[in-house]
């Protein structure tokens, strides 16, 4: 791991801007998945033996964060909602170009903000000290991470 200012991990998501979500799943607990670029097929070993999955090229992972879309303003969906009613949002976001990804406090809040009007906000969770709150997969296998607090860092992915 080594750790990176805020102006670096800006760097790198500032690589989104202008890319189209190809992909929005939601995981564990409120965890969501937004891929994009070319999709990536990735190897892991597990307890059961070897495994795979597909991934974009560029994959921002919203975990430890509490987050809401609002569209022209009014909240659509937030973590705290159905799964289905959150699974049904993100599939419309599929398709959709992130025109802006800004970081708006040094605990890694941030607004990211979509065509058509939509916004997503991050808000930190900080109800323990070592909370991850979203992590960006880029190209040559790293990991850009936000979080513990105010800490950022870029790492190797795990399970390639």
């Amino acid at each position: 791991m080594e750790l990176i200012d805020k102006e670096t991990l800006e760097s790198h998501i500032k690589h989104l801007e202008g890319m189209v979500v190809n992909r929005a799943t939601l995981g564990y607990g409120s965890f969501i998945t937004l891929d994009f670029g070319k999709d990536i097929s990735v190897n892991v070993s597990t307890n059961e033996g070897e495994s795979s999955y597909i991934r974009g090229e560029w994959s921002l992972l919203i975990q430890m964060a509490f987050w809401e879309f609002e569209k022209d303003e009014e909240v659509v969906v937030e973590c705290d909602d159905e799964r289905e009613q959150i699974e049904a949002f993100l599939k419309t976001l599929e398709g959709k170009k992130l025109k802006k990804f800004q970081v708006t406090t040094k605990e890694f809040d941030a607004v990211i903000e979509f065509e058509d009007e939509i916004d997503l906000y991050l808000i930190a969770n900080n109800e323990e000290e070592d909370n991850e709150q979203w992590m960006l997969t880029i190209p040559g296998d790293l990991v850009c991470v936000a979080g513990p607090g105010t800490q950022s860092s870029i790492e190797p992915e795990s399970g390639d």
